[in-house]
């Protein structure tokens, strides 16, 4: 009824601007009806009423089967675009510490750490920044990037970057540059995870490790509380068996269903009579109570029918989810800009657009990184690996409002958008990212030539 009503009201406002022209083309239809004047007749106004509300109800329909077929090819094409957003957190995964650690303003400034590996033998170790947004974006780009010219190596190395690392499953050809992005804006602590190798410094026990940094006044509060060793980022996801279908022959599809408090993240498997079955079809009704908003339909079901089916799926908390997609009327525009990242974006407006998509917690931070993107200049480059052919590129020359960046830090945008601009690179070419300072025109981060995880210099 709250669909209907604007609708009906929207049909009626319409028939009441165009009934003067249809009288003039229609005279004697007009005269018939009594509807030359406003308002007509009551009985033509009960036959306007029930017109319009049968009109109301079409277009609901119509627009409702747009959406669908729209979401519909959203999901066949891009599964994980609608899935939710799972709780995430980040906690202890293996013994180790960071004993000491503090800023020393020098000069030169530099960041001593005393750091004990553990009892079980390792090249490495992961550290989380655990801090507020500005302290820890800071510390992260001083210890990924400061002071690097004084270093042959630096100790410390992004995690988060490798498709292999993502927090979240995806299916089999999915796009890696998505999901990265995705996990960016949504769960973007996970980035603050750095890896320390250890062969530098550490032998067989504790290692002190002096780094030397910029100078950078918010550093100055570390502390060994602000480094956690040994810990790591998962997502809150768990697998469990949906309530199984009686396939009677009579339905074109069935209810998916699990307890309320759970929410369906994906539908693993689903099996008929004991035997795998891979004609299946699933779908998300919208309005549907909690743990029913799914429904399966089986091709060929007559042939199977009586036999049970069971369904594996992997479900979060549905209390707990960061963010959901938007469904509906919004996946049309999702659509187009997602078809069209098989040719690179070529300006900043379309950038905008697909960072959108995958923004969908929606937050102001978001926005804010989102319109930090200025402009966007493409050009076509040429790299010579070594001895082998040369390879043809694309260098891209993104400029961005640095401003926007004070509390989630420069660098770690530009490591995102370098991995991403990367993956949607072809096979034997390359992209190279440069960001550029939309109000000076500074260089601000230069990126090497790479194909996805591979990089060409």
């Amino acid at each position: 009824m709250e669909k209907i009503l604007p609708a009906l009201e929207g049909q009626l406002r319409r028939f009441k601007v165009n009934a003067a022209g249809m009288a003039e083309r229609h005279p004697g239809l007009a005269r018939q009806l009594g509807a030359r004047d406003w308002p007509p007749d009551v009985h033509v106004d009960r036959l306007v009423q029930g017109v319009a509300a049968l009109h109301a109800r079409t277009a609901l329909v119509l627009q409702r089967a747009h959406c669908q077929q729209d979401e519909h090819a959203l999901e066949l094409q891009f599964p994980e675009q609608l899935r939710p957003f799972p709780e995430c957190r980040i906690g202890p995964a293996r013994q180790a510490a960071v004993l000491a650690a503090c800023y020393c303003p020098g000069p030169p400034a530099a960041i001593e750490l005393e750091v004990d590996p553990g009892p079980q033998p390792a090249d490495s170790v992961d550290i989380f920044i655990d801090g507020d947004a500005a302290f820890s974006g800071a510390l992260r780009n001083a210890l990924l990037a400061g002071g690097s010219r004084q270093l042959a190596c630096r100790p410390f190395a992004p995690t988060g970057l490798d498709p292999a690392e993502a927090l979240l499953p995806r299916a089999p050809g999915a796009h890696a540059g998505l999901a990265l992005l995705r996990e960016y804006f949504t769960f973007p602590p996970r980035f603050n995870i750095l890896r320390l190798d250890l062969t530098s410094f550490v032998n067989g026990g504790r290692g002190k490790l002096s780094l030397p940094v910029p100078a950078a006044r918010p550093l100055e509060a570390l502390q060994a509380s602000h480094l956690r060793a040994g810990w790591a980022a998962r997502a809150c996801l768990r697998r469990a068996a949906a309530a199984p279908v009686r396939i009677d022959g009579r339905q074109s599809e069935y209810l998916v269903s699990v307890p309320p408090e759970l929410e369906i993240f994906s539908i693993d498997r689903v099996h008929v009579g004991g035997a795998e079955d891979l004609g299946w079809v699933a779908r998300r009704v919208e309005d549907a109570p909690a743990g029913h908003e799914w429904r399966i339909a089986f091709h060929g079901a007559r042939g199977a029918v009586g036999a049970v089916a069971s369904i594996d799926v992997t479900c979060c908390e549905r209390d707990k989810v960061l963010a959901r997609p938007a469904r509906g009327a919004g996946c049309r525009w999702q659509l187009n800009s997602l078809l069209a990242l098989e040719q690179l974006p070529l300006e900043a407006g379309a950038l905008r657009e697909l960072m959108a998509t995958q923004a969908i917690d929606d937050s102001p931070a978001s926005h804010a990184i989102i319109n930090a993107v200025r402009a966007l200049d493409v050009q076509p480059a040429a790299l010579r690996p070594g001895r082998a052919a040369p390879l043809m590129g694309t260098d891209i020359r993104l400029q961005v409002d640095e401003a926007a960046f004070a509390g989630s830090g420069l660098l770690l945008f530009g490591q995102v958008m370098d991995r991403f601009f990367g993956e949607c690179a072809h096979m034997n070419t390359f992209t190279r990212l440069v960001l550029v300072s939309a109000e000076t025109g500074e260089e601000l981060m230069r990126c090497k030539a790479r194909n996805a995880g591979t990089l060409l210099e």
